[in-house]
């Protein structure tokens, strides 16, 4: 897991685990525990993400997809050139995995 802390928030945009691994041993909570633990430990509000929508949804969450903007307009066309992909790959795979997952 990696996690961004700013403006008094903890935003975790990177979050995942062996799928491999038995559900029974808990990998999903024990990560979701260290991060609730660390926000609370630097009193900053943990922003949960839209994402592992099927964990959510039992709990009675309401999924939905969540984007993040970045202005490159302003790069040199090599720098904005990665970001031009990164782009397409979200806002057609990433969005179609996100739905399934």
């Amino acid at each position: 897991m990696g996690f961004v802390e700013r403006n008094g928030k903890i935003f975790c945009p990177f979050f995942g685990y062996d799928r491999v691994l038995p559900q029974e041993i808990g990998l999903y909570r024990l990560l979701s525990t260290v991060l609730m633990l660390e926000a609370d430990r630097k009193h900053l509000l943990f922003h949960q993400s839209s994402g592992a929508s099927v964990f959510k949804t039992i709990r009675k969450a309401v999924s939905c997809i969540e984007y993040t903007a970045v202005d490159y307009r302003h790069l040199p066309l090599q720098r904005r050139i990665p970001w031009v992909i990164l782009d397409k790959i979200c806002n057609s795979v990433g969005i179609i995995l996100m739905k399934r997952y």
